[in-house]
């Protein structure tokens, strides 16, 4: 018993850890291409209160 919970850990983690992975990975790109989205919407923008350059 205790070796089969062990192998199912064991299994559970090589797998969860590879999507935590891929997921973290996803979010980054998500929040920089939000944050280029951002900032391209913002230059789009009149440049009437963004004079700051």
């Amino acid at each position: 018993m205790m070796k089969r919970l062990n192998f199912q850990t064991i299994l559970l983690s090589m797998i969860a850890i590879p999507v935590f992975t891929l997921v973290n990975i996803w979010l980054a790109y998500g929040y920089i291409l939000l944050f280029f989205l951002v900032i391209g919407w913002e230059k789009k923008k009149p440049t009437e209160e963004a004079d700051y350059e």
